[in-house]
């Protein structure tokens, strides 16, 4: 039975280790799934807002250039205000200088711009890495919880299976008591029967004697009486021999077989209590056999 519980025990712990790692095989792959389409988002999001952005920067690189534009048409209507001799040289001059400023406002716009797309792209690219750092991190939690559950279910279950054990250790050894003292408690109740027994045998043996004794009693008695009554008449007959008196024997005769009859009656009553005293000593004897018998069960 030990080895049957050893068995379902040992069967029971490793059920729920397969069942603990199935559960964190399944949150590592969910994992892993969550993080590659968040990263596959990401590639998503970082292409989707690079071609707005350069969309917008295209048009305001349009704008841009077209207010470059401006700037010079402005130039030559001021120019077209000044004297005729004066327009051409001052307008060379004027035009390259505001050329040269222009080529570097657009290098410098341009730059301005390349850097608002890293910078947007950057802090695109950086907020997605929060959310894959925070999803990671909420994985991780949910892995140390799940390891904190197994652990946690792992010592109840060998709190439960201890408790079991003692329980059923305490159930075999109440069991076996039990079983003990009711195979004590049957030999005790042979031992008593055979002891009982015994003594009805005895008992049985003595008033079987007791009756052939009874029986014999009469004949043995009788025959004594009349041994004695005809020893009493030859002793008689000899002691009146010489004086006869027919009277007189009568009257002895009478009274020794009266004397016999009483000693009969005497002898039938002292039989019958000898009988009634050996009964009642053996009843005795086998009622004290009985309780040391029972006082030495009890000790037990």
């Amino acid at each position: 039975k030990c080895v049957f519980i050893d068995r379902r025990f040992d069967q029971e712990k490793v059920t729920l280790l397969k069942t603990y790692e199935a559960d964190l095989e399944l949150l590592s792959r969910q994992q892993r799934q969550q993080v590659e389409k968040a990263e596959t988002q990401q590639e998503a999001d970082l292409r989707v807002a690079s071609k707005r952005i350069r969309a917008e920067q295209e048009r305001e690189l349009k704008e841009f250039r077209e207010s470059l534009k401006t700037e010079m048409r402005l130039l030559r209507q001021e120019i077209d205000l000044m004297p005729k001799d004066k327009r051409k040289s001052v307008f060379r001059g004027r035009k390259e200088k505001l050329e040269v400023e222009h080529e570097e406002r657009e290098k410098m716009f341009l730059e301005k711009l390349n850097e608002n797309h890293e910078t947007s792209l950057r802090r695109l690219s950086d907020s997605h890495r929060e959310k894959i750092a925070l999803m990671e991190r909420q994985f991780l939690q949910q892995k140390q919880q799940l390891m904190r559950s197994k652990e946690s279910a792992l010592w109840e279950l060998e709190e439960r299976q201890i408790h079991e054990k003692q329980q059923l250790a305490k159930r075999q050894l109440k069991d076996g008591f039990f079983l003990q003292r009711h195979q004590m408690l049957i030999r005790h109740e042979k031992e008593l029967e055979q002891m009982k027994r015994m003594n009805q045998r005895k008992e049985e043996d003595l008033l079987k004697r007791q009756t052939l004794e009874k029986r014999a009693l009469p004949k043995r008695i009788r025959s004594e009486m009349k041994a004695r009554e005809m020893m009493f008449r030859e002793s008689m007959r000899i002691s009146m021999a010489a004086n006869p008196d027919p009277e007189q024997e009568r009257n002895r005769l009478k009274k020794f077989q009266e004397n016999e009859k009483k000693r009969y009656r005497a002898e039938t009553l002292r039989f019958e209590l000898k009988h009634q005293h050996q009964l009642e000593e053996l009843r005795a004897a086998a009622d004290t056999t009985i309780k040391e018998l029972e006082q030495l069960q009890n000790e037990k």
